[in-house]
């Protein structure tokens, strides 16, 4: 079985009990938070990129050919900011996917966003904003940042999610997050399942 294959079969039960698990979350204990409290998380998992559309540019190489239409990749999140009321938070984001390699180029997407958070149950919360998605071209057998080629563009970003464990300042979650952008022809939507520690003090 290919890597592609097997995260694939991970990544559906991962979304299932999300699913399953977000109505009973909104059931949970209130999180007892308040206007003015920072707010910071770290989250990781799974996701799938998919393109669609031809990437247009010249400068790219006429070698360079186009990134793989879907692919199973690994995520990284980073967010961090402010309640600005009981149940609603301003937040700055961090995302970063893993890459994907073919015969004549490597590709790599990251995006920064402002989004709004706001509870919608005692653990639940739902996310939406808008920023920058980023498109990286690197040579074959080149590393740093020699040959780099970025391409970026507008890109809305939704999200949900909800707090399986809460202490006072940390929490431990599950959440779905998805965002998508067009760079010179080319589609590129992202979806992930991810766990996130968080903390607010």
């Amino acid at each position: 079985m290919s890597y592609d294959a097997g995260m694939g079969r991970l990544l559906t039960p991962a979304i299932a009990a999300a699913l399953v698990l977000l109505p009973s979350l909104a059931a949970a204990q209130p999180p007892g938070q308040h206007r003015g409290m920072f707010l910071y998380g770290l989250s990781a998992g799974v996701g799938e990129r998919t393109t669609s559309g031809t990437l247009q540019s010249s400068a790219l190489p006429v070698t360079a050919g186009q990134p793989p239409s879907s692919q199973t990749v690994g995520v990284l999140d980073l967010s961090g900011g402010m309640t600005v009321a009981n149940r609603l938070a301003i937040l700055a984001l961090f995302e970063q996917a893993g890459g994907a390699s073919t015969d004549t180029a490597k590709w790599g997407t990251l995006g920064f966003h402002g989004v709004v958070r706001a509870w919608v149950g005692p653990r639940v919360w739902v996310e939406g904003g808008f920023g920058s998605f980023d498109l990286a071209f690197r040579p074959p057998n080149q590393t740093g940042t020699v040959g780099v080629v970025r391409f970026w563009a507008a890109s809305p970003e939704v999200a949900i999610g909800g707090a399986i464990f809460q202490s006072q300042h940390v929490a431990i979650g599950l959440l779905a997050r998805y965002t998508t952008a067009t760079l010179e022809g080319l589609r590129v939507n992202h979806f992930s399942v991810q766990v996130e520690l968080s903390g607010r003090q």
